[in-house]
């Protein structure tokens, strides 16, 4: 139910927080990685979806275009 105390609230959570909890609800390790924040790390995942749809780690990285051959 939305009103003045629940805008208020979501006010006071900045957009870092937010993307910080999106990323942690997706059971994402992104962040473990050196250089990746919580609005890098919940970008790579709205851009990725569900990794899984990728057969293999060779498909994705050619999806992203660091596949070499």
């Amino acid at each position: 139910m939305s009103g003045p105390g629940n805008m208020l609230a979501t006010a006071a959570i900045g957009p870092v927080e937010i993307d910080k909890q999106l990323v942690l609800d997706r059971g994402s390790t992104l962040m473990d990685l050196h250089g990746v924040g919580p609005s890098g790390a919940a970008k790579l995942l709205a851009d990725i979806g569900d990794v899984h749809r990728f057969v293999c780690r060779d498909r994705f990285a050619s999806w992203i275009g660091a596949h070499c051959r």
